[in-house]
């Protein structure tokens, strides 16, 4: 499964919590009544038959009753029934209701009021209940378990094979035994049959949220609806608002871990939305900056939201870094190729002609600028390895697609960049072991199009680690540690950010930045 990045800038790394993580003890069958989940009502009279505003207790005063002729209708009677002080209140009905003040200023004391011939207020009614019912699914047609249109398809051809529309998915579908569904962060329960998990007797007019947790699985998608009356509607999300007498129905479709990236060395991440299912149940110590002092973590920015949870379902926000900085103003979408490439071709530009080899070193040279735009393919192909030497720098512009078929390296202080009119690629020979943190691709790399990490299936060369600065339009994060099942534990793409570009880059590549102060005459 691709992962797609919609971005604005990366300046550091370009680059879409689970609610709460729980370990509790199983409670199926039962719930407490104030621990269960957060209260919407706002709470309630011990009595709800009362008018409005009539504190508790409240009393129902008979009319019949001569104890009860200044009831709250008779002008000339004081507001007190039994000697006691109160306040009326009248009802839908007409009726007259009294409540006592708190403070008894009877000066004969005693132990309260206990006003004769007012029956005591009825008790509170107990609380309504509803159902809340988990279903996980499995496929190997992983793209029906992400939306609503489908899940529930893939339960209805589990439950009933020959069902309509079940020839449409081919590959085996089962349910995923062994599932923990865990409930508002409080309650949780093991799937073990094609019942689900069921939590019965769960407080109405609350809101409850699932997650889900099986080794090796990562939440796809959640669909969910309430009943009665019975509905085909189903709605996307792992949370409802659970109405007296109802049940609420989930469905979890549930597959492999899927691949995620990291960044490290601080640095701010821009784009327009961030997306990285980071395995938090199978580790939860997992942060998307893992940047560790002394150094300080970045800032994480994005104009439509991020995701860094394990579920697409859920929404991460507790682990972007161990300060969880992040922001909603990521920089304004624009084609850095012609920003930067305009910007370049104010100086000397040098012809590239090394069909895919590094330019040897300029000696005295402060920066040396290539260009691709004279050569007879304006595309250029990385296919020999390069280092570029300590004090080196060069930019290269690429008047057209960039293919990185080798490593790229830097030592000591030089200084590499690419400018790319349209995609840069990385191809699947470029990469290392799962647990190796080693840079192979370093620079600064600007795409006006799109930045591909590529694929791989050899473990020799499954995660991509690359070091700098990286902007395009779209990153397109295609590792995937699978091959050796470390998905659950390390990041397919890791990106370092190079702090000494700040000084090293050449000063055509940055932007001037004024200060403005008053100075007193």
């Amino acid at each position: 499964m691709n992962r797609f990045l919609k971005i604005i800038l990366l300046v550091l790394v370009l680059i879409p919590a689970l609610f709460l993580i729980i370990t509790s003890q199983s409670s199926k069958n039962m719930f407490d009544w104030k621990a269960s989940a957060y209260d919407l009502t706002g709470g309630g009279t011990p009595n709800p038959d009362t008018p409005p505003g009539c504190p508790y207790p409240c009393y129902y005063l008979d009319p019949t009753n001569p104890a009860n002729e200044c009831a709250g209708g008779q002008p000339n009677c004081d507001a007190n029934v039994g000697g006691q002080d109160g306040e009326f209140y009248q009802d839908e009905n007409g009726d007259y209701w009294f409540s006592p003040n708190d403070d008894d200023d009877d000066e004969g004391g005693g132990g309260g009021y206990n006003p004769p011939n007012i029956p005591t207020p009825p008790t509170p009614p107990p609380p309504s209940t509803g159902t809340i019912q988990v279903y996980t699914v499995t496929a190997d047609t992983t793209s029906y378990l992400m939306n609503c249109d489908q899940l529930p398809l893939v339960k209805t051809c589990i439950d009933t094979p020959g069902a309509p529309g079940c020839d449409t998915i081919p590959g085996n579908k089962s349910y995923l035994i062994g599932t923990v569904t865990y409930l508002n962060g409080i309650y949780q329960d093991t799937q073990t049959d094609t019942t689900g998990s069921r939590f019965i007797n769960a407080p109405s007019n609350y809101i409850y949220r699932i997650a889900n947790s099986k080794p090796g699985f990562s939440s796809y998608g959640v669909c969910h609806q309430q009943t009665p009356p019975e509905t085909t509607t189903w709605i996307e999300g792992n949370s409802d608002y659970l109405y007296p007498t109802k049940t609420i129905t989930f469905i979890v479709g549930m597959g492999p871990i899927l691949p995620w990236f990291q960044i490290q060395l601080g640095g701010n991440s821009y784009g327009d939305s961030v997306f990285s299912l980071m395995p938090l149940f199978s580790t939860q110590s997992l942060l998307f900056d893992q940047t560790s002092a002394p150094t300080s973590p970045g800032i994480l920015s994005s104009f439509t939201g991020f995701d860094l949870s394990e579920s697409q379902a859920s929404v991460g926000l507790i682990n972007i870094s161990s300060t969880n900085w992040s922001t909603n103003n990521a920089m304004t979408a624009k084609d850095w190729y012609v920003l930067f490439s305009h910007r370049l071709a104010q100086a000397a530009l040098v012809p590239y002609g090394e069909f895919g080899g590094k330019p040897d070193q300029v000696v005295g040279a402060r920066y040396t600028i290539y260009t691709t735009a004279e050569s007879p393919i304006h595309d250029l192909t990385i296919n020999q390895p390069w280092v570029v030497a300590d004090g080196e720098k060069l930019i290269v512009i690429v008047d057209g697609t960039l293919d990185i078929r080798s490593t790229i390296t830097i030592q000591g202080n030089g200084f590499v960049a690419f400018v790319v009119k349209n995609d840069i690629t990385v191809n699947a020979a470029v990469g290392t072991t799962w647990d190796s943190t080693t840079p192979l691709v370093e620079g600064m790399y600007i795409a006006g199009g799109t930045f591909k990490t590529g694929t791989s299936t050899d473990p020799s060369t499954e995660r991509f680690v690359g070091k700098g600065t990286f902007a395009a339009q779209t990153i397109l994060l295609e590792r995937n540690l699978s091959a050796t099942d470390h998905n659950k534990d390390t990041s397919a793409d890791l990106f370092y950010y190079n702090p000494s570009f700040l000084i090293l880059m050449p000063d055509i590549l940055k932007d001037l930045s004024y200060t403005w102060e008053e100075v007193a005459p």
